[in-house]
C-alpha cells in the first residue's frame, strides 16, 4: 500500500468524514512513512508528542502532506553515513487557539543556503503552499525545525471547500 493509500485509508475509517483526530491522523502518518523510508531498522528512530486535536478534514490533509514531507526529507538528507538520530513530530492546541505542528530532527541541520535552495525546492515549497492553504504561518527554526501554526475552523466545511467559499 501507497504512502497516499494510507493516508485516504486513515481518514476514511473515521466516523464523521468533515472532522478528523489529528493526532490519530498523523501518528499513522508518520508510523507508515518511517517503515517505508527508513531502510537503516532503528538507527534514526521517531518521536511523536501528539495531544489530542480536533480539525476539518480540509485541514488534516494539508497537515498530512505537510508532515510526509519534512518527514521524508528528514530521513533523506538529516542522517548521512549512517548516522542516528531522532525525527520529532509534536503537535498540541496554543492558548491563543491556534494549532501548532511541529517537525524537527537532530540531524546534521539545515543548509546554510537553504533561503535560496527554498525557492528552487518543490518539497518546501510545497510546504509553504500547504501552510498558505491552512492560512497558517510556517517559521523555520534553528537546525531544522519547521513550526506550522493555524486556526483550526470550527464549523464543518465539506473538505471540497475552503474557507473562503472557493
Amino acid at each position: 500500500m501507497s504512502h497516499s493509500e494510507v493516508t485516504v485509508v486513515v481518514i476514511y475509517k473515521t466516523a464523521s468524514y468533515t472532522r478528523v483526530k489529528l493526532a490519530d491522523y498523523l501518528r499513522q502518518i508518520a508510523s507508515h512513512g518511517f517503515q517505508a523510508q527508513n531502510a537503516r531498522s532503528g538507527e534514526v528512530s521517531p518521536s511523536l508528542d501528539l495531544a489530542p486535536t480536533e480539525v476539518a478534514t480540509a485541514e488534516a490533509i494539508p497537515c498530512g502532506l505537510i508532515l510526509n514531507e519534512l518527514m521524508t526529507n528528514s530521513l533523506k538528507h538529516a542522517f548521512p553515513d549512517q548516522r542516528a538520530g531522532e525525527v520529532r513530530v509534536s503537535l498540541g492546541p496554543r492558548q491563543d487557539g491556534q494549532v501548532s505542528l511541529c517537525v524537527s530532527d537532530n540531524g546534521v541541520g539545515l543548509p546554510e543556503d537553504l533561503a535560496i535552495r527554498q525557492r528552487h525546492s518543490l518539497g518546501l515549497q510545497l510546504v509553504s503552499d500547504l501552510t498558505k492553504q491552512l492560512q497558517g504561518t510556517l517559521e523555520i527554526g534553528p537546525r531544522a525545525a519547521f513550526n506550522i501554526t493555524f486556526m483550526p475552523s470550527t464549523d464543518d466545511t465539506p473538505a471540497t471547500e475552503t474557507r473562503d467559499g472557493r
